[in-house]
């Protein structure tokens, strides 16, 4: 249902079931990138990326949770960061999200 209201544009009715999801899944992955994602969606980066670290710390391998974590560092300026989880998303991605982390990564060099 979150992923649906999220979809749907309504990212604090989002964040209310990913909440619920996480405390029956504290050790979620998906969840805890699901919530990071809806936290920036929403203007709280700084949360978004503490979410965000905790589902790659959860799953190294999680392409998605890296994309977005990247998404969120490179707003924030940390590009040296950012520039890393896009790495890992490319590395650990299928071929969609090898092509954002690679575009992504090309924005970032271009950047001054």
């Amino acid at each position: 249902l979150g992923d649906a209201l999220a979809r749907g544009g309504k990212p604090e009715q989002a964040l209310v079931h990913y909440q619920a999801a996480l405390a029956a899944q504290p050790s979620s992955a998906k969840i805890h990138a699901d919530i990071g994602a809806t936290l920036g969606d929403l203007g709280r980066f700084d949360d978004g990326v503490a979410e965000l670290e905790k589902a790659v710390a959860l799953d190294p391998t999680y392409a998605t949770a890296h994309i977005n974590l990247g998404s969120l560092l490179a707003y924030q300026g940390d590009t040296e960061r950012a520039g890393r989880h896009f790495q890992l998303a490319f590395d650990h991605g299928d071929e969609r999200l090898r092509a954002a982390a690679q575009a992504a990564l090309q924005q970032l060099a271009a950047s001054p």
